[in-house]
């Protein structure tokens, strides 16, 4: 949410404090600024609004609640609602009939009429100010709707009153009824979503965004002014189905009280009379049949001060709600709170200490070590079990991975996918571990590795139940001199159950490469079924294993022995392969030496250097005895791709560096 430092001011009589100095106190007691940007005599604070304070802080009157109470001052006349002079007289909603045929989507419905306007550019404050919260200009009439939103947190929408015919109604959409867009996108609408229509058909979809037909342009000259409260989650479904998320739809979904219905519609008659001279204000009608409670609640201070651990007198107890503008009547034991209708955000008395510690200063309540800390040999047996295979795989060589629990297919497909590729929840991990698989022997050199060994533990889910699995995988590049990938996950998977001592036995095919593996008769997982990869049900592998002893050896290993760690960032761009060799006269032993050369000419470009060839050769007639070396070099920068060019001068000067030996030759 960006919020204006000058339109924060004018909530308050007295000066605000310097801009950082009350980003910093906003940050300690309401919700974190993320970033203050100074723009011309302004500044704009990003600010973080968590859902559960969106009901009142999205907008520059709710963060201005917050203001007052961290400071401790008044607002003035700007937080309320000034009524307009009207002029009934000059009416046409008389003949306006409104009609609420979802009154369980639609809290209260306030429509006003003011005739006479002039649709024109804004002023330059308007548009400057728009401008520095990432908002676009439109005309006067739309600017001021949109300022207003932003400035007290309720959406409004205005209708040319001259294109509405018949009466309006809100209603649910006809299946397959259809409605143009503001921005010319034709929408086909489904039967949950909530319209406000004329007898012609829909107008806007409310509390998310306003049709074509009836829009304000330069020839509007009588608009109706819509102030509804809408429910919010009918807006959060039908926004996520239609694909139309904008700032109003934000504020609805995140629900805000029927009353700041009145206030935004006052303000913004305020604005357009300013705005367009000559308007007048006509008739307002306000349909709100069951008005919003209050919620009261009831605490002892001695359960605030339980709760926070300290120990704050009753007086400033009571002072720090009262800034929140709560009510209170102190009782005998209790304090009766009367809450403001926009903080719908508290419900219950386990809300209040919350809001008193904030308010106090959670940099005030001190920090103490227990006194006591109670003793127990009871451990979390999948916690203990999978931190065991971990080590165990770890000390065998391999190393773990995570990836995404979305995929593009999967037994479970997801309603409201994020993307066209992650349309289900995964149905297993070897999928994914393929994948990895692959990608990771693409960059083997660059790892400086042999082979690829990984392995995964996470949920998968399908349509008998999700559960936590474990994935073991094995690449091998191409030209790998060792044992088949089969192989090696077959010693993995004993290895691994003889640590666990575990029932589990293998049912294998008839070639041996592949099979079930079997808990007593029970099918848990595959081995090979997809070459060097095995799967199984942890959650079933864990729960046949004993309960873990707290005193063992393993759970020392596993959860006491900690080792220092540094770690570097990845380079975002490629790497470049360059293999060299070099006869050295002599036997064997000196590819230190070889390497020593080849890193101080290559310098800080050369991230890895492989010894992947050794072989010695005698010459017959001299008996001359040569050795050569073979290493792949791997370059890369942090900073930018690596040319060819660069790299060829690099090689030729470890090429030089190497035949300056004596009796040395790069092959």
């Amino acid at each position: 949410m960006l919020i204006s430092y000058k339109t924060l001011q004018k909530f308050f009589d007295e000066p605000l404090p310097e801009a950082e100095t009350l980003s910093e106190l906003l940050t300690h007691h309401a919700f974190e600024v993320e970033k203050v940007t100074p723009i011309g005599d302004d500044f704009i604070f990003d600010i973080k609004v968590l859902p559960d304070r969106a009901h009142y802080a999205l907008s520059h009157r709710g963060v201005s609640y917050e203001v007052a109470a961290i400071l401790g001052l008044k607002r003035n006349g700007e937080a309320r609602a000034k009524p307009a002079q009207a002029d009934a007289e000059n009416s046409s909603l008389g003949n306006l009939k409104i009609q609420i045929s979802e009154a369980d989507l639609c809290a209260r419905y306030m429509i006003r009429e003011i005739k006479n306007v002039t649709v024109t550019d804004s002023p330059a404050w308007l548009q400057e100010f728009l401008k520095s919260i990432d908002q676009r200009s439109i005309n006067n009439i739309v600017d001021a709707l949109n300022y207003i939103m932003f400035y007290v947190g309720q959406p409004l929408h205005a209708f040319d009153a001259d294109k509405v015919e018949g009466e309006l109604e809100i209603r649910l959409a006809k299946a397959g009824e259809r409605i143009t867009l503001l921005d010319d996108k034709e929408i086909v609408l489904n039967e949950n979503a909530l319209v406000i229509a004329d007898k012609v058909g829909p107008l806007a979809i409310a509390g998310i965004k306003g049709g074509k037909r009836a829009e304000v342009n330069a020839h509007t000259k009588n608009i109706l002014i819509e102030a509804a409260s809408f429910q919010a989650s009918n807006v959060r479904k039908t926004s996520t189905e239609l694909n139309l998320r904008n700032e109003s739809s934000k504020r609805f979904e995140n629900a805000i009280t029927p009353e700041l219905a009145v206030i935004g519609l006052e303000k913004v008659t305020s604005e357009i009379l300013i705005l367009s001279p000559g308007a007048e204000v006509a008739e307002t009608i306000d349909i709100y049949p069951n008005k919003a409670p209050q919620e009261k609640i009831s605490i002892n201070p001695k359960e605030i001060n339980d709760t926070l651990g300290i120990t704050i007198p009753r007086e400033e107890i009571i002072k720090i709600l009262e800034k929140l503008e709560i009510q209170i009547e102190d009782q005998e034991e209790k304090l009766l709170m009367t809450i403001p209708y926009e903080r719908l955000d508290l419900k219950s008395a386990i809300d209040i200490p919350e809001e008193v510690g904030r308010l106090y200063g959670f940099s005030k309540i001190p920090s103490e070590a227990l006194s006591k800390v109670a003793e127990s040999k009871n451990l979390n047996k999948n916690f203990y079990y999978q931190n065991s295979i971990r080590k165990i795989l770890g000390q065998a060589g391999f190393s773990e991975i995570y990836t995404p629990s979305i995929v593009n297919k999967g037994e479970i497909e997801i309603i409201n996918p994020l993307a066209s590729d992650k349309k289900s929840a995964r149905s297993n991990l070897t999928d994914n571990l393929v994948k990895s698989l692959q990608l990771n022997l693409h960059n083997i050199e660059l790892l400086g590795l042999e082979e690829i060994k990984i392995f995964e533990m996470g949920k998968v889910f399908t349509k008998n139940g999700e559960f936590t699995s474990l994935a073991i995988g094995v690449a091998h590049p191409a030209g790998f001199k060792g044992e088949s990938v089969n192989e090696e996950i077959r010693k993995v998977r004993e290895y691994l159950l003889s640590h666990l001592d575990t029932k589990i036995m293998t049912l294998c095919t008839t070639d041996d490469t592949g099979g079930l593996l079997m808990l007593e008769k029970e099918h848990i997982g595959v081995i090979n079924k997809v070459d060097g990869i095995m799967e199984l049900n942890l959650d079933k592998l864990i729960g046949d294993l004993p309960s873990p002893d707290l005193e063992s050896e393993l759970l020392s290993d596993t959860l006491g022995n900690r080792t220092s760690q540094s770690y570097s960032s990845i380079s975002i761009y490629p790497f470049v392969l360059r293999d060299i060799a070099v006869f050295v006269t002599g036997e064997k032993g000196r590819e230190e030496e070889v390497l020593e050369i080849i890193k101080k000419e290559a310098g800080a470009l050369l991230v890895r250097a492989r010894l992947f060839d050794v072989f010695t050769k005698i010459n017959k007639e001299t008996e001359e005895t040569k050795t050569s070396y073979a290493y792949r070099l791997v370059f890369q920068s942090a900073e930018r791709t690596l040319t060819d060019a660069e790299i060829n001068k690099i090689m030729d000067k470890i090429t030089t560096a190497l035949n300056a030996k004596d009796q040395w030759s790069v092959r």
